[in-house]
Formats: structure tokens, sequence, C-alpha cells
């Protein structure tokens, strides 16, 4: 078992190095905390291929996605900071099993928080997503839970008015106790979920 433990790394912009700030490819059981990977041209932190870590603290703004989790499952990630990035702030593409708690994800050139299709069995509670330009939190995976998350007006650039959460669902999900307020604060959604069979 590999294990690496980085803390209080602060990483600069590299335009020739276009993977991301920090990165994990293929590499297990690493624990990241209170780094800043800020106004890279990719992800500000990429755990891709990488199970069983966990990313506690960091601060991540003004890359193109904030956390990029690539194909990667059983993962941590809580009390970050994934504000004013060009893209998401977080963003679990083709994982599973992984809890995502108490960040925060907002001014985002997209959504806040980002479950696409193929993304299952994750616990999404406790983050704020704020003034994103798309969504607060879009989901397209399924069997997803999420709880007590915060998610107001989002979608600032979009003229059009829609409930709070809007669901086309065929599928299962748990929503408990969320704030997603409707069309007085979000201009577009504060939580979108939209599954075709």
């Amino acid at each position: 078992t590999r294990y690496i433990s980085v803390t209080g790394v602060q990483t600069c912009a590299l335009p020739i190095y276009s993977f991301g700030g920090i990165i994990a490819f293929n590499s297990d059981n690493n624990i990241f905390i209170e780094n800043t990977s800020n106004g890279n041209s990719s992800d500000g932190i990429l755990i891709s291929s990488s199970n069983n870590n966990i990313l506690k603290g960091n601060n991540t703004s003004n890359n193109l996605r904030g956390i990029f989790i690539l194909s990667s499952d059983n993962n941590i990630v809580t009390e970050n900071n994934t504000n004013n990035n060009g893209m998401e702030g977080i963003a679990v593409t083709d994982s599973n099993n992984n809890i995502l708690t108490a960040n925060n994800a907002n001014n985002n050139g997209k959504d806040g928080i980002f479950v696409p299709d193929g993304s299952n069995n994750n616990c999404i509670s406790k983050n704020i997503t704020n003034n994103n330009s798309a969504t607060g939190i879009l989901n397209l995976g399924t069997i997803n839970s999420f709880f007590f998350n915060k998610s107001q007006q989002n979608g600032a650039s979009n003229t059009s008015n829609y409930s709070g959460v809007p669901l086309a669902i065929i599928a299962t999900f748990d929503l408990s106790a969320g704030d997603f307020t409707g069309t007085t604060t979000n201009l577009r959604t504060g939580l979108n979920i939209a599954v075709i069979p």
C-alpha cells in the first residue's frame, strides 16, 4: 500500500503543464491537507484512478476546475474551498462511493458540484454552493444521497426562472433537510437531478 501525506503546499500556475496543480494518478491512500492550488490552466487538484484518499481543507481557485475526482472510488473530500473556477468547483466523474461534505463551492463558471452519469453511491452533504453560473449541485448519476446542503443565488447569468429543486427522477435519490431556496434566489437551479433510463 502506497501512502503519501501532502500538507501546506502552495502551487503556482504552470501553463506548460496542463494536468493540474496537485495530481494523484493511480495512487491510493494519500492525504492532502490545507494545500493551496490556484491559477492552473487545468484542475487545482486532480485525483485520477486513485482510491481511498482524503482531501481536507484545501483551497483551489481560478483553475479550470477546483477539484476533479476521475475514475476514483472511496475518497473523502471535506472542508475544501473551491471557488471562482472556470468550470465546476468539484466534479466527480465515473467515480463511486465518495463522500463530499462541508465544502464551499461558490462563484464557479458552471456548477458548484457536478456528478455526471456513471458516478453512483456518492454522499453529498453539508456543502455550500452559492452564486454559481449554472447549478449549485447538478446530479446525473443514480443512487446518490444529498443531506443538509445549502444552495442559493445560482444561475445569475441565466434569465429563466426554475424551481430550487426540479426533479426528473427515474432512479433512487435521498434528499434530506437541504436548503435549495426557490425562484426568489435561484435564477436557474439549486439542485438539478435529471436521470434518463
